[in-house]
């Protein structure tokens, strides 16, 4: 028995298999001392792991097939193809429909159990080059329609996230700060923020120093919220404050579709250990509970009837918004002279802030994230300039790029360059090309360009 494992992305190689026929005796088979079980065979099988063209001439187009076969025996699998690289817009997928036939870069099929199916793919190349493209098998997921988008209104942004002020900064003394958290979305949404004191240690604040209630909370669609943010400044905070200006926490605000919440808290209820055997040992969301009562919830009702997925803790936290507000503060008081710094949001709100702190009973932290970054093409040209701007154009958030800004390491002569990657998310219900430029000789990006599909994401 010969078991090769190939990994997505993978190398490729070729193996030369020779075998003997040995017979017993009696003049039979000898049966081999291990059979493969059905288990470990993949239940979605290919006749091909590449194909290649050669040269086509420009203006015609080449026809070529693979052979998928379902090798359950019981189960239909269904499947999602999709035509993804650099050179996508070469590769086309050939289904024929009665007497029509129709080129796409995706589809949907279904495939009965130990059926085979014939893809036809099409290649027509526009340019004089080598072209490159993967042809990416997945089997589909239940989805839904629509999805929420929270934003945090009245406050200065910059690329790396929100910002804001605390003023009247002393030892003992309370600062408040009331933010108007809402949401744009057509989903009810889930919220949830941690502030940090040390980022890059993942130090969590002690809550008897800074406090955000609600701490945790649903937002129905095209509704919002207000929370405020207390911060009783120890000796620490003062110490920072006293040359100026000077940040006292990053607060982690985290975000999602509150469907997709309820799918992963139904999933912890089955396997509670999901949740962390998908997170890396550094990552930020390890060890912060989403399965509990968020305030608010009982209030949404959204119909919905998706099956419990197994990579449903992947799809959970892969989905899940992050943004950073950075909290800084400063020892003016302010105009009122009051030791109680309120900054407060626009008079519309239905919510006031309250004049109780709750500072060292509650625990809870709030605050929300935004996607409405929008990107702006090409790098900056000079490193005060952000990689990434709010255009004036609304756009309604169709699209994100994470990270926001790469920092890459000069190689020297002879040593390795620094590769780094970042992702392209088509947030829209529409395909999305894009363009990539930039002005320095001494980068090599690979796509320079493409096509994302809907709610898909490219690597860069």
């Amino acid at each position: 028995m010969l078991t090769i494992l190939v990994l997505p992305s993978g190398p490729q190689y070729e193996v030369m298999l020779k075998g003997e026929m040995v017979q017993g005796v009696s003049g039979k088979v000898v049966s081999p001392p291990a059979v493969l079980s059905q288990a470990e065979v993949p239940p979605i099988l290919s006749n091909k792991q590449f194909m290649a063209w050669g040269g086509v001439t420009l203006g015609r187009a080449v026809q070529q097939k693979l052979v998928l076969r379902n090798n359950s025996p019981t189960t239909s699998q269904q499947l999602r193809l999709l035509i993804r690289g650099q050179d996508q817009d070469c590769f086309q997928l050939q289904s024929s429909f009665g007497p029509d036939e129709r080129l796409t870069r995706n589809r949907e099929l279904s495939i009965k159990p130990k059926e085979d199916v014939t893809v036809h793919l099409l290649f027509a190349p526009t340019r004089v080059a080598s072209m490159l493209a993967k042809l990416e098998i997945k089997q589909s997921a239940a989805r839904y329609g629509g999805t929420s988008n929270v934003i945090l209104e009245e406050l200065r942004k910059r690329s790396e996230g929100y910002v804001a002020t605390l003023s009247g900064v002393q030892a003992g003394r309370v600062s408040k700060l009331c933010v108007c958290v809402r949401n744009t979305g057509s989903r009810a949404a889930f919220v949830k923020a941690v502030p940090y004191s040390s980022l890059q240690n993942r130090t969590v604040m002690d809550s008897t120093i800074i406090s955000l209630s609600p701490s945790q909370f649903v937002l129905k669609e095209r509704t919002q919220e207000v929370i405020t943010i207390a911060m009783k400044a120890s000796r620490r905070e003062q110490a920072l404050c006293q040359s100026g200006a000077a940040l006292l926490a990053t607060v982690c605000l985290f975000c999602g579709d509150e469907v997709s919440r309820q799918q992963f808290r139904k999933l912890l209820q089955i396997k509670p250990e999901a949740g962390n055997k998908v997170l890396s040992e550094n990552s930020l969301l390890k060890g912060i509970p989403f399965d509990e009562m968020f305030l608010g919830e009982e209030q949404v009702q959204e119909a919905y009837d998706l099956p419990q997925r197994p990579n449903e803790a992947q799809i959970f936290y892969g989905n899940m918004s992050k943004v950073m507000l950075s909290l800084f503060g400063t020892m003016e008081m302010s105009d009122s002279g009051e030791s109680d710094h309120m900054e407060s949001v626009r008079p519309s709100q239905r919510h006031t802030c309250e004049s109780d702190s709750g500072l060292g009973s509650s625990g809870r932290y709030i605050s929300n994230v935004s996607l409405d970054v929008l990107p702006v093409k090409g790098p900056p040209l000079s490193p005060s300039e952000p990689v990434l701007k709010q255009t004036e154009l609304n756009l309604e958030n169709t699209w994100s790029i994470k990270p926001e800004q790469l920092v890459l390491t000069a190689p020297t002569i002879n040593s390795a360059a620094d590769t780094r990657h970042v992702q392209i998310l088509n947030r829209s219900n529409r395909e999305l090309s894009f363009e990539l430029s930039w002005p320095a000789h001494c980068l090599t990006i690979t796509p320079q360009h493409g096509v994302i599909e809907p709610q898909y994401e490219t690597r860069i």
